[in-house]
């Protein structure tokens, strides 16, 4: 980073003047920038930590498979167009822009032609009460809504050199050097005036209903392998049948049998990615279904592709890359 590094001016009210001691003697005090993001992060009651960061470095055209995200985004492309699908609605990135990518969002990759990326992938919890953040920006938002213009490129520029930098003189960075370098950026990014992120406090879940909803995706989690119907579900989780499919339609829109396919899906996707030779019969029987015929059919129904296209699917991309 060079010498000219200055915190910008939506840091300046977190700011800490030079003491009078220095002042008197005209001294020059430089000081770092720790006070100003604790301070942010004490203000706005939310504490952001990396989980995974990447550099991607990409020279042909690959369609990464759709995918519904169980955690935070963020994509910052260095050189050439970045083109995905987000929700449903196409995007286009250029260099200077920053696409936030929200839990439970659809996402899909069109990788094409060379280019240069920084992905980062984290968390955001409650200060007050430790649970996950589970929307930024709020839902409903349009895919445009989730691009972000960088007001400060030469500041983000010298601390993803910094990033870079830590990772090539370490094998994977010193994780708690990367976190606070994410840290920075990530408030550098999202505290702007002109697109302030839209947080849902007033109209998002209470502390009791989050912890509601952590232990139905749990037990949702637990038994994937088995074929549950809802009296098993409502068993397992001391819940008459009204009261969860309220909380399942509040909290996943859907109702719970749905839902309950849908985190198996995702498992089993993750499974197929993993074990490209495993036998569709095999994975059937592992995962509670009656049989292969019965398999393909819920998971064309959830994924929208048959278990043996998603691994034809699979295997091209890898191939190609």
């Amino acid at each position: 980073m060079s010498n000219s590094f200055k915190i910008p001016s939506a840091f300046e009210q977190y700011a800490i003047p030079p003491s009078a001691d220095f002042q008197r003697k005209g001294a020059r005090q430089i000081r770092t920038s720790h006070f100003y993001f604790q301070a942010l992060r004490r203000h706005q009651g939310l504490a952001v930590g990396l989980l995974n960061g990447n550099i991607i470095y990409f020279h042909d055209s690959w369609e990464y498979p759709q995918h519904r995200h169980s955690h935070y985004e963020l994509i910052l492309p260095q050189k050439g167009i970045y083109r995905c699908q987000l929700n449903g609605q196409e995007l286009v990135l250029h260099p200077g822009s920053a696409l936030l990518i929200q839990p439970g969002d659809i996402h899909q990759d069109h990788l094409l032609g060379s280019l240069e990326y920084f992905g980062f992938e984290f968390s955001i919890h409650r200060l007050d009460t430790g649970l996950p953040f589970p929307y930024f920006l709020r839902r409903g938002s349009t895919a445009q809504e989730h691009v972000f213009s960088l007001q400060y490129p030469e500041e983000i520029h010298a601390l993803l050199g910094l990033f870079q930098g830590e990772l090539q003189r370490h094998p994977g960075g010193v994780f708690p050097v990367l976190n606070g370098i994410f840290q920075t950026l990530f408030w550098l990014i999202f505290l702007q005036e002109e697109k302030k992120p839209q947080f849902e406090e007033g109209r998002g879940l209470r502390v009791e209903e989050e912890l509601q909803k952590q232990r139905i995706l749990e037990c949702f989690q637990q038994n994937h392998e088995r074929h549950m119907e809802m009296a098993q579900l409502c068993q397992l989780l001391g819940m008459s049948a009204s009261t969860l499919t309220r909380a399942c339609r509040r909290y996943f829109g859907m109702s719970p049998i749905r839902a309950f396919m849908q985190q198996k899906m995702e498992i089993i996707k993750a499974y197929l990615a993993d074990h490209p030779r495993v036998l569709l019969k095999d994975v059937a029987a592992r995962m509670g279904f009656a049989d292969q015929f019965h398999f393909s059919k819920c998971f064309r129904q959830i994924v929208g592709v048959s278990p043996r296209q998603y691994l034809e699917q699979v295997s091209r991309q890898r191939a190609e890359y």
